[in-house]
């Protein structure tokens, strides 16, 4: 007989009180078969069997005993392979956290709908001021309705795919800079996250702190600016020389102007903020473009306390001047440098004691007078400026004709309103790049500065003439100007010709509103009455998408009191 399993035996105990139940039960089947009864016999066959069920009893609980331990092994095996992995993760979370946070810079992600996850970097709360989690991301960036409505079309383009620029080219036309509650500069940086299939499930937004990289390049501008104001003053003394004397006069005639004659004191105060421009005086320009706003207002007040502002900041730039051209430049007045073969030849014509007339006054001429294009050249530095104000590529100024010599004092402020001329090419006349390359023209616009003497009634006559390759006056918008100021039927009983030549009006512009650079119509006015005040005119002719030409003709002048008076 078998030894039965420990497991068999407590079950024997259970049912039938004894461990040996089946010893006796075999004993018992071995008499029924010695019996002669029957019933006796069929019952010791049915115990017969009895062990083999036994068998497969213990077999089956065998069985599922193996079966419970290879469970329990697998179990074991997962609980320790979950382990791992939580621990793997965890690791793997620390190691992203560490990451995010130990960059510095703010990281944060945001889906389709604009609504930014959980995730994200400390360094979120000290630079945007919030907790950006189950925030949309046109409030993290604390943009205005308009600009989230047009982000938000952004955001729908980006998900989409659909939009001809790939994202990089997209991701520009989103806010790239915002300033904190604590007025840092935080530069904003946008970063695809695409999953195994391609597609765009979420955008990193990075946030980084340039402040002090601001700041620095703020100081290097400034001294960049400086080290301008400085060029320029020096290189130009005369010209700047000039435009202080201009400045003092307007200072001085300013309540009489403002009282009896607001339409000179606005074309002065124009022309002079175009020139402190030039110098890079730009908290002067600046301030002047304010005034002439409140002039047309006509806020007494205002004015007041704004020509006060004018004058201190006028003495502020006095003072650097005073340190790049020394202290007593303004008593000094114009200066020459004149060759030394010159003041030789003026030196042996006075020992001659038979030099007279005619021959004197030219000698004096060769010390006063200076090459025009000399004078000219420095408007290329207002005509290369206002081209960048304005998008647009201008070439060097182009010089043609007679450099003949003239005496600078005697144009002075005529010299001086040129620079609206210049500033009329760049922002009417010549067009931006791709425009002008429609019309088969090359992306940079020419400007030609022609001089030449001409003999008319026995008088010498100057002529200078500004030419450029742009789209020309458009005649019928300036037509549509006019109705206004001069009256619809004499504007149009008047010619094409004559219509352009009111471009010289006070007020006149087809600019629709004004600019730092042009749009109050007193800039070509100016031009006009100082070509007067010398006995001159200025005539204009314009060809559509040829260009324009505007010319000044005055007389020659070579009087010495214009140099003592000025």
């Amino acid at each position: 007989m078998t030894e039965r399993s420990r497991k068999l035996q407590r079950q024997f105990k259970k049912h039938f009180g004894n461990v040996d139940a089946e010893v006796t039960l075999l004993g018992l089947q071995q008499k029924l078969m010695e019996s002669a009864d029957p019933n006796a016999v069929a019952c010791s066959e049915l115990l017969a069997g009895f062990s083999a069920f036994l068998d497969a009893i213990e077999e089956s609980y065998n069985q599922y005993e193996d079966k419970n331990k290879m469970a329990m092994r697998n179990l074991q095996l997962s609980s320790e392979e979950l382990n791992s992995a939580n621990m793997c993760l965890e690791h793997l979370s620390q190691s992203v956290s560490a990451m995010l946070n130990g960059l510095g810079q703010g990281l944060l992600f945001f889906d389709e709908g604009g609504m930014c996850s959980d995730v994200y970097s400390k360094a979120c709360i000290r630079l945007i001021g919030m907790e950006p989690a189950h925030k949309h991301i046109t409030d993290v960036l604390g943009l205005d309705e308009a600009k989230s409505k047009t982000f938000g079309r952004l955001i729908a383009v980006l998900f989409s795919g659909a939009g001809a620029l790939g994202f990089d080219e997209l991701a520009e036309l989103a806010p790239n800079e915002l300033v904190n509650q604590e007025g840092a500069y935080i530069q904003v940086e946008y970063r695809p996250m695409y999953n195994a299939g391609g597609e765009l499930k979420s955008i990193l937004v990075v946030f980084t702190d340039i402040t002090t990289e601001r700041k620095a390049l703020e100081k290097l501008k400034e001294r960049e600016k400086r080290a301008l104001q400085t060029l320029r003053i020096s290189r130009n003394r005369n010209f700047f020389y000039s435009f202080v004397v201009q400045m003092n006069h307007l200072l001085a005639e300013w309540d009489r102007l403002l009282l009896n004659d607001r339409v000179h004191l606005k074309r002065e105060l124009h022309t002079l903020k175009t020139v402190a421009a030039t110098f890079q005086l730009l908290l002067l320009s600046d301030h002047m473009h304010i005034m002439e706003s409140l002039i047309e207002q006509n806020d007494s007040k205002k004015i007041k306390a704004a020509k006060e502002k004018l004058e201190e900041l006028f003495e502020y730039n006095m003072d650097i001047a005073r340190n790049i051209l020394g202290s007593n430049f303004e008593s000094k007045g114009n200066t020459r440098v004149v060759e030394v073969n010159v003041l030789a030849e003026v030196a042996a014509a006075i020992q001659n004691i038979e030099t007279q007339g005619l021959e004197q006054t030219k000698l004096v001429y060769r010390l006063l007078a200076v090459p025009v294009h000399h004078l000219l050249e420095n408007f290329d530095i207002e005509l290369q400026e206002s081209a960048q104000c304005f998008d647009k590529i201008v070439n060097p100024v182009v010089f043609e004709g007679e450099n003949f010599d003239i005496i600078p004092e005697c144009y002075a402020e005529l010299f001086s309103s040129f620079v609206h001329i210049l500033r009329n090419i760049v922002d009417h006349g010549i067009e931006e790049p791709a425009l002008r390359e429609q019309f088969g023209k090359e992306a940079e616009g020419t400007v030609t500065i022609h001089t030449v003497v001409e003999e008319k009634d026995g008088e010498s006559w100057c002529t200078i003439s500004f030419a450029d390759d742009g789209c020309g006056i458009d005649v019928d918008a300036l037509r549509a100007r006019l109705r206004d100021s001069v009256g619809a039927e004499k504007v149009e009983a008047m010619s094409d010709e004559e219509v352009m030549q009111c471009i010289f009006m006070d007020d006149i512009t087809t600019r629709a509103e004004v600019t730092q650079q042009s749009g109050r119509g007193v800039g070509m006015a100016a031009v006009k009455r100082e070509a007067e005040k010398l006995g001159g005119s200025v005539h204009v002719t314009s060809a559509f998408a040829e260009g324009t030409i505007t010319t000044v003709s005055v007389p020659l002048l070579n009087n010495v009191a214009c140099v003592l008076q000025s």
